[in-house]
């Protein structure tokens, strides 16, 4: 055991190679600066370890060592520049390292939205390899080495938004450098692949025309419905100022790119005409729109405020289920939108069905929601932070904490993205109607903006 501890107490061959090193460093610094006596006895020590770190002589390298840094402390002692020098140029060396291991190695990321449930769910964390499809450029998009042959359809992606329109794209790395913000993805296609949607599923060929299977018979696509569009009009666009009031034209853009047009004509009919290319001969033909319906759960009060004129003969229920339908460039009607605008918009058809509580019941045990935060009644979304409670819907009896649901099945998101189930009885799985409507209408907004109205927007809920 003595010995042991003895042999563990001397100075490693390294950390003596260490000392040499930094002494020799700063004597080449500091020479001219000495005198004489001081010179000498610097050379001696420093000729003294290094014939002792050659021999491998273990007591004399430790102890010529320790020597060697108090003689250096006593002589060499280092200035506040030599001291900002040093600790400038350790960020500086474990700057670069750190950017490019981030660039070129792997990253650490977070996942800020739900984009990507019920695969990856926000608040993940993940750590990403950089090499599987090639060497990255650092601080650029470009490669030293890239094979596309490697990258699989189906294949979980990062990309920067570099090059692509999309809104607030701009980011600070490491708070100095600028960049773009970085994407997580499914990748589905590939250069020369044509696809399409139809019933919430996606198909497509090659180049080659040969059908890709691989991007529906993977469990994971088995899984997910593709719903490929998020509002029937995206995004619309108008002119800078209205002509008494009205804003007589509207430029509807899905994915950035616009695909049709609607106009008020002096008769004060409304045409409509696509403008994609290729042309396509309806609206609803565009990624199968008349396949789907958006929805959003009202009470008979708010069934009489949005269709006062209609839905007479409608039968009695504890809610109903507000769907639109099949948009179409035929029978556009001026509405004004979420922002103010008086426009033009498409025509669609509108479906209320009443809802029993056997419907409510069934609705909440296949509840999907994003991530949220409840505080003091208010509902947040994940990440959002706590302000504006004005406008944010209640849940009330529901205690503070964050959850999620999928699929019917609640839980409660604890320290460390640790989930875990929620009991039956637990207030968030209340059968209450109210309570599924407002699961229903703000699950993935958590907004009073979508508050049903006759101008607010439906929320993300879709209906085959």
């Amino acid at each position: 055991m003595n010995t042991f501890q003895k042999i563990a107490s001397i100075y490693s061959l390294g950390k003596s190679k260490k000392v040499l090193k930094a002494a020799t460093r700063l004597y080449r610094q500091k020479e001219k600066r000495l005198d004489a006596i001081d010179k000498e006895q610097l050379q001696a020590l420093l000729s003294a370890l290094q014939a002792a770190i050659l021999q491998k002589d273990y007591e004399m390298a430790e102890r010529t060592s320790k020597q060697l840094e108090e003689v250096s402390k006593r002589f060499m002692p280092k200035s506040i520049w030599d001291k900002t020098r040093d600790f400038a140029g350790g960020i500086l060396f474990a700057l670069i390292v750190a950017i490019a291991i981030r660039q070129m190695w792997f990253e650490f990321y977070s996942i800020p939205t739900g984009s990507m449930r019920p695969t990856l769910k926000e608040g993940d964390y993940l750590v990403v390899s950089k090499t599987d499809f090639g060497i990255n450029t650092p601080l650029r998009s470009g490669h030293f080495y890239f094979d596309s042959h490697l990258v699989e359809r189906g294949a979980i992606v990062i990309f920067t938004g570099e090059n692509m329109d999309m809104p607030d794209n701009d980011t600070m790395y490491f708070y100095v450098v600028p960049g773009k913000k970085q994407y997580i993805k499914r990748l589905i296609g590939k250069p020369g692949d044509t696809l399409y949607f139809y019933g919430g599923e996606i198909y497509g060929v090659n180049e080659r025309g040969r059908e890709l299977t691989e991007l529906r018979d993977p469990k994971y696509f088995q899984e997910l419905e593709h719903i490929p569009f998020i509002r029937f009009e995206g995004k619309v666009e108008t002119p800078e100022s209205a002509t008494r009031g009205i804003y007589q034209t509207a430029f509807i853009y899905q994915m950035n790119e616009a695909v049709a047009k609607l106009s008020l004509n002096s008769m004060g009919t409304i045409n409509g005409e696509m403008i994609s290319e290729p042309k396509l001969r309806t609206y609803s033909d565009l990624w199968g729109f008349k396949n789907y319906a958006m929805s959003r759960i009202l009470t008979s009060a708010q069934v009489k405020q949005l269709y006062p004129n209609g839905l007479t003969d409608l039968e009695p229920g504890l809610l109903y289920l507000d769907m639109q339908h099949h948009p179409s460039l035929q029978g556009g009607k001026l509405t004004r939108d979420e922002m103010g605008r008086f426009r033009p918009s498409l025509g669609t058809s509108t479906s209320i069905l009443p809802l029993t509580q056997i419907h409510l019941d069934q609705i909440l045990a296949h509840m999907t929601t994003c991530r949220f935060e409840v505080k003091d009644g208010r509902v947040y979304r994940f990440g959002s932070g706590h302000e504006g409670a004005q406008y944010r819907p209640e849940l009330p009896g529901v205690p503070n904490g964050t959850y999620e649901m999928q699929n019917g099945v609640a839980r409660e998101v604890l320290l460390g993205g640790i989930a875990k189930e929620l009991d039956p009885s637990h207030p968030l799985l209340s059968h209450n109607p109210q309570q599924i409507q407002t699961l229903y209408n703000f699950g993935f907004e958590w907004s009073n903006y979508y508050e049903p109205s006759a101008h607010s927007p439906f929320p993300s809920r879709y209906v085959p």
